[in-house]
């Protein structure tokens, strides 16, 4: 189940959380264009549910939704996580 996700600024994020519907975790893409969130699992894991949305939702965009709904955003975020755990396997990403 997609949470809300509220763009607040260039690859800035506030994605509700699923434990706690009342608060939100924070995702930030920096310069290296790396993802960071403030939720616990990113902290420990360096990988959450909330970077992969902020990332879909980014590609979404970038394929040319103006604003992507749940189904969008899903879609994407399985994507790139597939991109992401391909690269950490070094697996090429794209088929020769």
């Amino acid at each position: 189940m997609t949470k809300e996700i509220n763009r607040v600024g260039e690859a800035q994020y506030v994605i509700q959380s699923r434990s706690n519907p009342a608060k939100g975790h924070v995702v930030v893409r920096d310069r290296s264009l790396s993802w960071h969130c403030d939720c616990r699992s990113a902290q420990y894991r360096g990988r959450c549910r909330h970077i992969s949305q902020a990332r879909g939702y980014e590609t979404a965009i970038e394929c040319g939704y103006d604003a992507p709904g749940v189904e969008e955003i899903e879609y994407y975020a399985i994507i790139e996580d597939g991109k992401e755990e391909r690269a950490v396997r070094g697996i090429p990403i794209a088929p020769p």
